[in-house]
């Protein structure tokens, strides 16, 4: 991973009297956003950053807690610069550009004075050196009139990146403030810089580092693509292969880490004909437990004592069946992430995320069918004998919830949201129906 870096104009009271006091203020959230003139949407988001904050555990480092939300923050309030690899914290071991550079325990209330401090970066997300006000100015100043202050500047700021730099601390010397640095709170994507994401107001984020970080990707992709040599294609691994699925049940993580082959033909439409017959099998399982109890009609009872009649059923009705389920499921997956902050993500490839993540739940029921199939002489006595293997069945469903969860998080999302859409509140619900089932039985 590279070193996603913004900078932030941050005055040297605002630590205090505008981050930590707005964690102890529960009214902070609606404040800021009328002061900022914020939307709907990034108020929600600026409340919820705030509730992350505040959750914070008393022993966090600094740069990694507090001082990496004080970015996010103040991201939400005003505008920001992005730098690709462009981290002042690189200079800090050159004791002349060490003069710069303040100290953050310096800048907080004194209850938080007693934890572990780091007035630079150490890893990806979190905060930075914080520049002061009268550093800016005689980093603006020494840069013109002392030689090494130039050198170790344009060595760091290489490329282009050092125009934006000095953008950065221009507008917070305009602003009468210092300047803080951040590590991952803008995540471009140079290849497509609509798709990019923000901890903070993505609005807010000054566009030149991200184009002069997109030229600097267009430029190593052509020339890779221009030395590379051709290879032989690797042999294509389908997704249903056994491995694959193997992977898929086991490590879901790695199944969903790339959706390109997701797209593979006839795969893709293989696995919404499953998951549909999957969900066909539920419905006739339905019938024939109302065939038990007296309440069957001339078809059911036709279909009970046929496996030729029952498989022609839900063969036919699973490919409908998949067709609704891409096409409804798909919808629910691709809401519930817009609401865990993934944002408008295409819908195709939703779709795909969210057959092959139901799979797990549907291929049991289908192998649990073909085996009652040679064992038993019809459907109805496949069902008379197999209620035990309702709870099986009902805890691969309960699994599918941690698949779905991983398969949300291969998307651009946030962390509290996708654990209550996709794992907590689908798990609860199913255990709820599993204690159900389980009593029922007991």
């Amino acid at each position: 991973m590279g070193w996603d870096i913004s900078y932030h104009p941050l005055g040297e009271n605002e630590v205090s009297e505008l981050y930590f006091a707005a964690l102890d203020n529960p009214q902070a959230a609606q404040q800021l956003a009328a002061q900022a003139g914020l939307g709907e949407e990034d108020a929600e988001h600026l409340a919820l950053r705030l509730d992350e904050a505040r959750s914070l555990p008393p022993d966090a480092p600094f740069n990694s807690g507090h001082a990496f939300y004080v970015a996010i923050i103040s991201g939400f309030l005003r505008p920001h610069h992005y730098i690709r690899g462009g981290a002042f914290s690189f200079l800090a071991d050159d004791p002349v550009m060490a003069r710069y550079i303040g100290d953050w325990r310096a800048l907080v209330p004194a209850a938080y004075r007693q934890g572990e401090f780091d007035n630079v970066l150490t890893h990806n997300y979190c905060a930075g050196v914080y520049l002061p006000y009268a550093s800016l100015q005689a980093l603006r100043r020494d840069a013109d009139s002392d030689p090494h202050v130039r050198a170790m500047l344009e060595q760091r700021f290489s490329d282009g990146r050092l125009a934006v730099f000095w953008q950065a601390v221009d507008a917070a010397l305009a602003q009468g403030m210092g300047l803080m640095e951040a590590s991952e709170v803008v995540e471009p994507n140079p290849l497509h810089l609509n798709a990019s994401r923000s901890r903070s107001r993505l609005l807010n984020c000054q566009p030149d580092g991200a184009l002069l970080y997109a030229e600097a990707a267009l430029a190593q992709l052509g020339d890779a693509l221009a030395s590379a040599t051709p290879e032989p294609a690797a042999p294509r691994l389908s997704p249903l292969s056994p491995r694959a699925l193997l992977v898929l049940f086991m490590r879901p993580t790695s199944f969903f880490a790339s959706h390109g082959w997701l797209h593979l033909r006839p795969e893709a439409l293989l696995v919404a004909w499953l998951c549909g017959i999957s969900y066909a099998m539920a419905r006739v399982g339905k019938y024939l437990g109302q065939a038990e109890a007296g309440k069957a009609s001339a078809l059911v009872s036709w279909l009970a004592e046929s496996w030729a009649v029952y498989w022609l059923l839900v063969l036919a009705v699973g490919a409908l069946n998949g067709v609704i389920l891409r096409w409804l499921g798909g919808w629910w997956f691709r809401l519930r992430l817009r609401w865990c902050g993934a944002g408008e993500v295409p819908v195709a490839e939703v779709r795909l995320v969210y057959v092959y993540q139901d799979l797990v739940q549907s291929l049991p029921l289908l192998l649990l069918a073909l085996c009652q199939t040679a064992l038993y002489a019809g459907p109805a006595a496949a069902h008379q004998a197999g209620a035990g293997w309702g709870s099986l069945m009902l805890l691969f469903t309960v699994w599918s919830c941690v698949v779905s969860y991983r398969a949300a998080c291969s998307f651009a999302v946030d962390g509290l949201p996708v654990r209550f859409w996709f794992l907590w509140l689908p798990a609860a619900c199913y255990v709820l129906l599993l204690s159900l089932v389980m009593a029922v039985i007991m």
